[in-house]
């Protein structure tokens, strides 16, 4: 099976290595493809090479994280925030099933929405969603 995993978070990764690798063992044929959101909302050039870049640096640590548990993941940096990353990545791709880990807070948004129950429906495929207590969301680089 093929698995989108999408850390929405900064920190706090062991949830989500612990269920890739509950994943990988349960299934042997199991596919790693990372997606990292940019999440960055400036539309200055700077602004954004520098969130490209703090983005790139949090999926090469993913995956050296996974990589240290015997986990081989390809990934990409999206250009867009997490939805519309979804949408690019599946234009492209079948996955099985959405692997997104978030910080607690994502349980319900400001408007009311279930962020993992929100991106079952849209996309018709499984979410296993994992909660990374104490982690936060994925920020942009500190302004310099």
């Amino acid at each position: 099976m093929r698995y989108l995993v999408i850390p929405d978070q900064e920190d706090a990764l062991d949830p989500l290595v612990s269920k890739l690798r509950e994943i990988d063992a349960s299934d042997p044929s199991a596919v790693f493809h990372v997606l990292v959101p940019l999440g960055h909302r400036s539309h200055d050039p700077l602004a954004l090479a520098e969130a490209r870049e703090h983005a790139a640096t949090h999926l090469e640590r993913v995956q050296r994280l996974l990589a240290a548990v015997g986990i081989a993941a390809d990934g990409e940096v999206a250009e867009d925030r997490l939805m519309w990353s979804i949408d690019r990545v599946l234009e492209s791709d079948r996955y099985d099933t959405i692997v997104l880990s978030t910080p607690p807070s994502a349980l319900r948004s400001v408007l009311g929405l279930d962020v993992a129950a929100h991106v079952e429906r849209t996309y018709q495929i499984p979410v296993v969603h994992v909660v990374a207590a104490g982690a936060k969301w994925p920020q942009p680089p500190p302004e310099q």
